[in-house]
């Protein structure tokens, strides 16, 4: 595992999901996040915006309750590690979906 590799496998769950193959995007993004968090951290920011992105396709697979969980978890993070940080925006800017997955969810965050 290493950036690069994550970074296709993640390309490829986007791939997916646009292309209306959900659970297979919900495959790739699982493996990116878990990959991502291993070598670069739970906080880093592409590692929260790959848990955005999952929770969105657990939501549009039907799976809400993972998802607004995923989207908690993500968003926990982010704000615990980030907020009022001189790098917090882009990070907390990587789970605006998640906060978004919550919302519709009907969790606020």
């Amino acid at each position: 595992k290493d950036a690069r590799t994550l970074s296709a496998a993640h390309d490829v769950g986007v791939v997916m999901r646009e292309s209306g193959r959900t659970r297979d995007a919900i495959a790739w993004f699982k493996t990116c996040v878990e990959g991502r968090a291993e070598v670069l951290g739970d906080a880093h920011p592409l590692t929260l915006r790959t848990a955005s992105d999952t929770a969105e396709a657990l939501e549009a697979a039907g799976m809400t309750e993972l998802a607004a969980t995923m989207a908690r978890s993500a968003i926990a993070v982010a704000e615990e590690i980030y907020e009022g940080s001189a790098r917090g925006e882009k990070a907390l800017g990587e789970v605006t979906r998640a906060r978004e997955v919550c919302a519709r969810c009907g969790e606020g965050a």
